[in-house]
């Protein structure tokens, strides 16, 4: 038979291991509770903290906003008071402008008085002197105040002036009456008479013989005639500059009468000077180059300009005359505004570029 289980054995064993238990776990859980009890406080110490940064936080951002708000009035004020500096320097800088431009204006007035007054003595003294001349009774009131520009344009030392007058309205009548009234003027600085070629086409040497005449009565010509030879030409010359006479030729005689290159001309004048066109296809820009051999130049117009630039050069003056201008093309008008104003129009591209362009294109037209 089997031993009898004490029961009750057995019950007190296991109370007594619960109690054990119930021990250890007491005495377990009293430090865990003291840790609890201090992550609580930190908990609470964390949200106090949290609580004070946020109201650090709002506090920051209020005062933030009142900053920029004060920066922003500032600002406001800082551009309101640039803004009047600006007013006021502009406001400055227009009188000191505008007293500038009175000044100006001022001495531009003294100057024009002056030049009036000038003027007005050297139009006074011009037009005593002509008061004699057999043409100026004659001479319709544009021909006098042309007459008295171009003695106005001697007197100040210019070295030329171009005479383009329409067709029939008396170039070479006017050009005649300055002759006249310009050589005692040359006299009197001079101390002699000026040595005068007047250059015109062929087929107008005698019209132009007896159109000066007739203005000027008085005055001595000697012109080629006849087709003399070039020993005659060169004797007409040198009797022409001896005796104080108008030489009056063709341009054909710049090319067969060498004497005329050698003569130190002081006026000349050069009637339908158009005709000296063959100057159009010049490929020399500088005048004093259009003696060069590969100039494409006419031989006639290079003459001219060799003539010219030497009359320029010694102060002498320059008359061109010319009532038609253009005969084929724009850019022909150059070989004449070249020998007027070299300066001004120094080579036919430029003329061509910028007086010519558009020439001969065809513009098309829809309808």
């Amino acid at each position: 038979m089997s031993e009898a289980v004490d029961y009750n054995q057995l019950l007190k064993e296991l109370t007594d291991k619960v109690n054990l238990l119930q021990f250890e776990i007491t005495t377990i859980e009293a430090p865990v509770a003291s840790l609890q009890k201090k992550a609580d406080d930190k908990v609470k110490e964390v949200k106090s903290i949290q609580e004070q940064e946020e109201a650090l936080r709002i506090e920051v951002e209020k005062q933030f906003d009142e900053f920029r708000l004060a920066q922003r009035a500032i600002h406001a004020e800082k551009h309101k008071i640039e803004q009047e500096i600006y007013s006021h320097k502009s406001a400055a800088i227009k009188q000191r402008n505008a007293l500038a431009k009175l000044e100006q204006e001022k001495l531009r007035l003294i100057e024009l008085v002056a030049a009036q007054s000038k003027l007005d003595d050297l139009h006074k003294r011009l037009e005593e002197m002509v008061q004699g001349a057999f043409f100026w009774d004659k001479a319709r009131d544009y021909q006098k105040q042309d007459i008295l520009y171009m003695l106005g344009a001697y007197d100040q030392g210019l070295t030329g002036v171009l005479n383009a007058l329409d067709m029939s309205l008396g170039k070479t009548a006017e050009s005649a009456c300055f002759d006249e009234i310009v050589q005692e003027v040359f006299f009197k600085k001079h101390g002699r008479l000026p040595r005068v070629l007047w250059l015109t086409k062929k087929s107008l040497v005698k019209t132009t013989y007896y159109e000066i005449r007739r203005w000027n009565p008085s005055r001595r010509i000697i012109l080629f005639d006849k087709n003399p030879t070039p020993h005659q030409r060169e004797f007409i010359t040198e009797l022409a500059v001896a005796n104080n006479a108008m030489l009056l030729v063709n341009y054909d005689a710049l090319n067969s009468t060498p004497a005329l290159m050698e003569v130190e001309w002081d006026f000349v004048y050069a009637d339908e000077v158009h005709k000296l066109k063959g100057g159009a296809d010049c490929n020399c820009s500088p005048i004093h180059s259009t003696s060069s051999k590969k100039c494409k130049a006419t031989g006639i117009w290079q003459k001219a300009a060799q003539l010219i630039e030497k009359l320029r050069n010694r102060g002498g003056f320059f008359m061109p005359l010319s009532g038609s201008p253009i005969q084929n093309r724009p850019h022909e008008m150059w070989s004449y505004l070249h020998l007027f104003d070299p300066v001004r129009f120094p080579s036919v591209r430029r003329f061509d570029s910028e007086y010519c362009f558009g020439y001969g294109t065809v513009k098309k037209v829809s309808f």
